[in-house]
């Protein structure tokens, strides 16, 4: 089984009101909710690799709007691996601002800082911090993110740095196709994935749409595929 799991985020119709936006598979969006505003999101993931399971996993995130820039959040996720059963896995606290709005920059900038805290009481917490850029272009939809890791708790400040960069296109309001490049450590190449993401936005309500799609992988590093639903909702 590989050593990184993968989250596929798929992307929302273009313009929505809705903050948060994982718009790949492993990058941040630049979007955050507006003031007061609060926002679930359930995420269910499946991974598959060579033929077995390697991993189910169910998120519930909170969201909520301190100010039309600046918003905070809440998750706690449950996940399964082969040979292990269905369990609580972690606590996650987030929080994400928005250095400027929208096109004031030559690209969209944001910043988030996430603690981990793990159920089992034998593993110790992490910290991460990730810078994110946004930028529209050629009808394009890019997205990167420098994201910098800190296992101070469990391993004497043992510092990572990882990076990921999408690009997404529009197909139809409804369906877009995307391409990703994620690495865990940069300069190691054997924590390097590359994707294919398509996906659908189906719109239930005007405070609830759901996301649904599929992950291939495009390199042997990463699981084969990824099937994904996203369900937001709206306060």
């Amino acid at each position: 089984m590989k050593k990184y799991t993968l989250l596929l985020i798929l992307l929302s119709l273009s313009g929505m009101a809705y903050g948060h936006q994982r718009d790949f598979i492993s990058n941040y969006g630049y979007e955050t909710l507006k003031e007061q505003k609060i926002e679930s999101e359930l995420f269910i993931d499946y991974a598959h690799d060579q033929g077995t399971t390697q991993f189910i996993e169910s998120k519930l995130n909170l969201l909520y709007g301190i100010n039309d820039r600046w918003e905070m959040g809440l998750e706690g996720s449950m996940r399964q691996i082969p040979s292990q059963p269905y369990n609580y896995n972690e606590t996650k606290l987030s929080t994400q601002y928005r250095l400027a709005g929208r096109a004031e920059w030559c690209a969209d900038p944001a910043i988030q800082f996430n603690y981990f805290q793990p159920s089992n009481a034998n593993l110790k917490g992490r910290m991460e911090g990730i810078l994110i850029l946004e930028k529209k272009l050629a009808g394009w939809a890019w997205v990167g993110n420098l994201k910098f890791v800190d296992y101070t708790f469990t391993n004497n400040a043992n510092w990572r740095v990882g990076a990921s960069l999408g690009a997404a296109k529009e197909i139809t309001p409804n369906l877009k196709f995307g391409l990703e490049w994620k690495a865990d450590r940069i300069g190691v190449p054997d924590e390097q994935e590359q994707y294919i993401v398509p996906g659908a936005y189906i719109k239930i309500q005007d405070n609830m749409y759901w996301n649904i799609g599929l992950g291939i992988a495009l390199n042997p590093k990463a699981y084969d595929y990824t099937a994904m639903s996203l369900l937001h909702y709206e306060f």
